[in-house]
């Protein structure tokens, strides 16, 4: 129960520190649509990276050489949270939105401390 207990603190910290991250550097965006768009498979066409309206223009400069070497086009879609991405192709889909990373972060912890009360990772 204290390993437990420990690992939710813990959770919360980071959580924490990933937010003020955010809102600090949102340029960090575009780091994660180029290591997004990279994951997808090289036969994947009709590439489409989603972010939010906010982080299109972050997107669309730090990621440009990717984006344009697969082919891929950047759109805006409000339901993506900032600083996160979604990348869509004919064989999947790469889910890099924010409480997706973090769901996949803290379950590593051992917690299943949500990203937020409205945890878009459940959002299609």
């Amino acid at each position: 129960q204290m390993a437990q207990s420990i690992a939710r603190v813990a959770t919360e910290i980071a959580r924490q520190v990933v937010r003020d991250e955010l809102n600090a550097d949102p340029q960090r965006i575009a780091r994660v649509a180029r290591e997004a768009v990279n994951a997808v498979l090289m036969s994947a066409r009709h590439i489409v990276v989603q972010v939010h309206p906010e982080d299109l223009a972050l997107v669309e400069q730090g990621a440009a050489e990717v984006i344009a070497a697969r082919g891929a086009r950047v759109v805006a879609d409000a339901g993506i949270q900032r600083g996160g991405c979604r990348v869509l192709s004919d064989v999947g889909t790469i889910d890099a939105r924010v409480g997706a990373r973090w769901q996949q972060a803290s379950s590593g912890l051992g917690s299943e401390l949500p990203w937020a009360a409205d945890d878009e990772t459940a959002a299609p």
